[in-house]
């Protein structure tokens, strides 16, 4: 499985920082994540930073992994690749 996060994360939502997220969203969604998604919620609500935005960004992760064409859509072309 290869995603070019920092791409997404950047195109999605304005900012690097939501790769690690991003991330987790597609592993879970990939079934390599050990945890329920009930406890991956709960750590991003203890966590207290952004909370609705992490948890959108989350969501984004897990709807990359099961319809990538769809998020890839949403992105503008990068400069030179139209």
């Amino acid at each position: 499985l290869y995603i070019d996060a920092t791409r997404l994360a950047e195109g999605l939502f304005g900012s690097h920082m939501a790769v690690n997220t991003f991330l987790m969203g597609a592993a879970f969604q990939a079934g390599l994540l050990p945890v329920s998604e009930a406890a991956l919620v709960e750590a991003i609500r203890l966590n207290g930073v952004e909370v609705q935005r992490n948890l959108q960004i989350f969501l984004w992760g897990r709807k990359y992994y099961a319809d990538a064409d769809s998020v890839e859509a949403l992105l503008k072309p990068e400069p030179g690749k139209a």
